[in-house]
């Protein structure tokens, strides 16, 4: 009976502990920057995206799971932006979700529909998050737009 009782306590402060959600949450500063290619039929145009700055809060969703988390990027005089992700140990995985990102360029200006998705590392109090972005300028499916190398870094407050 004392060895069962034993063993359920080591099983539930196991089961307690393995929350990779609740690592995560929290404030966090971060830093976001990186570079899009922009095509259309004749020509390819790289360019370098302003960086962004500010705050990025993550929230344990306490999910059956225990393992999804809700991202809230406020980003400095700017958007607000949220995003799911999923936690295993150390490593992020952002789950896809689209926004809008409105470029000038020496062509012009455009607004472009973009699938965001991602992964990411957490390193003690330091996250990082290696982006993707695919999409199309918003009237005229022809223009596309694609980045493999944003990347966040967010710093616990």
């Amino acid at each position: 009976m004392k060895r069962n009782l034993f063993l359920s306590l080591i099983l539930i402060g196991c089961c307690a502990c393995s929350n990779d959600a609740r690592l995560l949450s929290g404030d966090y500063s971060y830093k976001t920057s990186g570079s899009v290619v922009i095509a259309t039929d004749t020509e390819e145009i790289t360019y370098q995206l302003p960086d962004k700055i500010g705050q990025l809060n993550i929230v344990d969703l306490k999910a059956t799971d225990k393992d999804s988390v809700l991202l809230v990027l406020n980003e400095m005089g700017g958007n607000l932006t949220t995003a799911y992700a999923r936690i295993s140990g150390d490593s992020i995985e952002l789950l896809p979700y689209t926004k809008t990102l409105s470029i000038t360029t020496g062509s012009g200006a455009g607004t472009y529909d973009i699938t965001v998705s991602g992964t990411g590392m957490r390193y003690d109090d330091l996250i990082m998050l290696y982006e993707t972005y695919d999409g199309t300028l918003s009237d005229d499916n022809e223009t596309t737009l694609h980045s493999d190398n944003i990347i966040t870094v967010a710093n616990r407050n």
